[in-house]
């Protein structure tokens, strides 16, 4: 029987918060960039700037631990993919609140945010299970 290959090629749980860490600190850019065009997104700056607060935490969090290189993995990987779960039943949430106002691109930035980051956490749940 032949192997199943992943959608992620092996990646070290260390490698993994860096790239927590860099998706993080994405969202915080895009976030930013995007509340200077609150009529083309429909999105409220002030929301934007809540989402990437949320995300200025994350980011701290996952390169705290890729620096820290702890030995035991499991416990903050599973935090941090939970806390991106989170952040994406609220991402969710937004979109039906801001229904109203919303623009297409609103709804497409944060359909694509939701996306790779659930993608990401559920990586991240899966490599915390094989530890």
């Amino acid at each position: 029987m032949g192997r199943t290959r992943s959608f992620f090629p092996h990646i070290s749980p260390r490698q993994l918060f860096l790239l927590d860490s860099l998706g993080a600190l994405l969202s915080i850019s895009a976030a930013l960039l995007i509340s200077r065009f609150e009529s083309v997104f429909g999105i409220p700056a002030k929301t934007l700037y809540v989402l990437a607060g949320i995300a200025c935490i994350f980011c701290c969090y996952s390169f705290m631990n890729y620096l820290r290189n702890p030995k035991a993995w499991r416990q903050p990987l599973r935090d941090i993919a939970v806390a991106n779960l989170l952040y994406c039943g609220l991402t969710t949430c937004l979109i039906f609140y801001l229904r109203p106002g919303i623009q297409i691109m609103g709804i497409l930035f944060f359909a694509s945010e939701v996306v790779i980051v659930t993608i990401l956490a559920l990586f991240e749940l899966k490599t915390a299970r094989k530890m």
